[in-house]
């Protein structure tokens, strides 16, 4: 339409309102028209907003900095948690008093249900598993948080490992794990709860008891074929007993992973059942208490 024939509308008339807006000349002097559904404002047009960057995880076109109540919370130190920073006076009086209560109630933790009245002496000794069931959770949930590619073994494998070597360590060499065995569902990631398939992963944790007195964290490096062992109370065990103590998981890592096929995953298809070389670890932290 001509300039002329355009000034002729009504400045009501929603369509002509965005002509004038928007209308463009052509050589000829006609304009070209944007027809906008008439329910929209042309004012929306003329407020543009700045596009700022978001402060926190949202929309990417919010605006933080205009709702005056989240930038207060905003501005406030985030509190995070030190494990090494000693327990409260109070905090430690309060969990005694609990502990002390006769009454009855029940401990949901996720990992397990627990009665506090008789069952909680158990959970104390369970708490390995408990701490190593959050482990495995948090590195399925965020896996961006760790460097390394692990998994964490329960308390169970560790009795299931050394009933093995109990039951068949005189004819070890007639030895041969059953295809149904736990410890191969522990090596394909289905035991315990949130466990990772050993073929994707670097480093299995295993918790190993010495001599039914004392645990021990056995590292166990699946490429190298060798167990590190961290023992907080090196005091009471030798390294000859030591060594003694850990072989049933040295003579039977051959047999899990070769049931599995662990090292046609990475291009080694040699069958090998040695045993797996033990390290123990030295200039490691020691409890002061037995």
């Amino acid at each position: 339409m001509t300039k002329e024939l355009k000034d002729d509308y009504s400045i009501d008339d929603p369509v002509i309102d965005i002509a004038k807006l928007f209308g463009t000349p052509t050589m000829s002097g006609e304009f070209s028209v944007y027809v906008i559904p008439h329910h929209l404002s042309p004012a929306i047009f003329k407020r543009r907003r700045e596009i700022k960057k978001s402060h926190i995880l949202q929309h990417p076109f919010t605006d933080p900095t205009k709702r005056k109540k989240l930038r207060k919370e905003i501005e406030k130190p985030l509190t995070s948690f030190d494990p090494l920073h000693p327990i409260s006076e109070e905090a430690l009086e309060s969990f005694q008093k609990w502990m002390s209560d006769d009454q009855g109630s029940t401990i949901d933790i996720d990992y397990m249900h627990i009665d506090k009245k008789n069952g909680f002496n158990h959970c104390l000794i369970m708490h390995i598993d408990v701490a190593f069931f959050f482990f495995r959770k948090r590195r399925i949930e965020n896996p961006h948080l760790f460097s390394q590619k692990f998994t964490t073994m329960d308390t169970m494998f560790w009795q299931n490992a050394q009933a093995r070597w109990i039951k068949h360590g005189k004819k070890w060499n007639q030895f041969k794990l059953l295809e149904n065995d736990i410890l191969i569902d522990y090596a394909n990631g289905l035991q315990p709860l949130y466990s990772v398939k050993w073929p994707d992963v670097d480093i299995v944790y295993v918790p190993i008891n010495v001599r039914a007195s004392h645990w021990v964290l056995g590292v166990v490096h699946l490429h190298r074929r060798i167990i590190y062992v961290y023992d907080s109370l090196m005091g009471i065990n030798n390294n000859a007993r030591l060594q003694v103590a850990i072989k049933p998981l040295a003579k039977l890592l051959p047999h899990i992973l070769n049931a599995i096929a662990y090292y046609g995953f990475h291009g080694d298809t040699k069958v090998n059942y040695q045993e797996w070389e033990i390290e123990r670890l030295q200039d490691i932290p020691q409890q002061e208490n037995e």
